[in-house]
């Protein structure tokens, strides 16, 4: 299992328990001692000592055998509420992610992309987005006026860019100041989304994309986002973190319905269809 992955549902779920991650041979001989009280981090021992430090060690650990018991409080007192620790867990991959540097996605990419059905849509008024230029908040969004848009994970811009012809950065200071969408997305699911702003995709055509998607879904160590579409234009994107099948997403009569692995078998209905595959694996590239 992964410890990342272990560890960012169940806070997310605001679970209560001691869990116990040991990792591979290679990361060393020990443990590591994680005490959840309503998804909040209340304690941690470690082989290694008490520090944060240590609870961080275990985000660069690609595998670990989990075990998990009834909580029971803790020698070592440590405190890291339940919003920060998803943010540790989520920017441990988003900045090995920025160390590939940047690439720069073609228009019908980034169209494809800001079309997804990832979140609830809000109108946002000129003065709305002014305060959001001027300071971020620390939420998980796509943000978009005509042809400019910005992509930020838990208060942190990824990027802000202009596709009025070929795509381009730009300073968050050059973004407009008008009536704007914004769509808020899951942290990890937008880890996924922003994909196509570090790594190059491949493609599958018919049977072997699903069977593409089956495979890399059950790795444990890699963010992928898969566009599943066809000649006339129809499109249904599918999302996986660390051997989590997060879902595929489709706009059905208006609503978002968020589709889980099941429905790959029901594909065929699409009739000729590729797949488009963006896919990176964060322990490859750590030391």
């Amino acid at each position: 299992m992964n410890p990342s992955v272990i560890l960012y549902f169940a806070s997310k779920k605001r679970e209560t328990a001691k869990l116990h991650f040991i990792p591979p041979p290679d990361k060393g001989y020990g443990v590591v001692i994680v005490y959840l009280k309503d998804g909040d981090v209340v304690g941690l021992e470690s082989t290694w000592g008490s520090s944060l430090e240590n609870l961080e060690r275990i985000f660069d650990w690609p595998k670990s055998i989990v075990r998990k018991y009834e909580f029971s409080d803790t020698p070592a007192k440590i405190f890291i509420p339940n919003e920060e620790l998803i943010r540790k867990i989520v920017f441990s991959d988003l900045k090995k992610l920025e160390g590939l540097g940047r690439r720069v996605p073609s228009r019908e990419e980034v169209e494809v992309l800001l079309r997804m059905p990832v979140g609830i849509p809000k109108t946002l008024d000129p003065e709305g987005v002014k305060k959001i230029k001027s300071s971020l908040p620390p939420s998980t969004f796509f943000l978009q006026v005509e042809n400019y848009a910005i992509s930020v994970i838990l208060g942190k811009l990824v990027l802000a860019f202009s596709y009025e012809g070929d795509v381009r950065e730009i300073d968050i200071k050059d973004f407009p100041e008008s009536e704007a969408k914004l769509v808020p997305v899951d942290p990890i699911v937008a880890l996924s989304v922003n994909l196509p702003f570090f790594v190059k995709p491949y493609e599958k055509v018919g049977k072997d994309g699903v069977e593409e998607i089956r495979r890399i879904s059950k790795k444990e160590t890699n963010i992928w986002l898969g566009i599943f579409y066809t000649k006339g234009g129809v499109f249904i994107p599918a999302f996986g973190y660390k051997g989590v099948f997060l879902g595929m997403v489709a706009k059905i009569k208006g609503e978002i319905k968020v589709l889980g692995e099941n429905f790959l078998e029901n594909l065929s209905q699409l009739g000729d269809f590729s797949v488009r595959i963006y896919e990176y694996d964060p322990y490859m590239y750590s030391t």
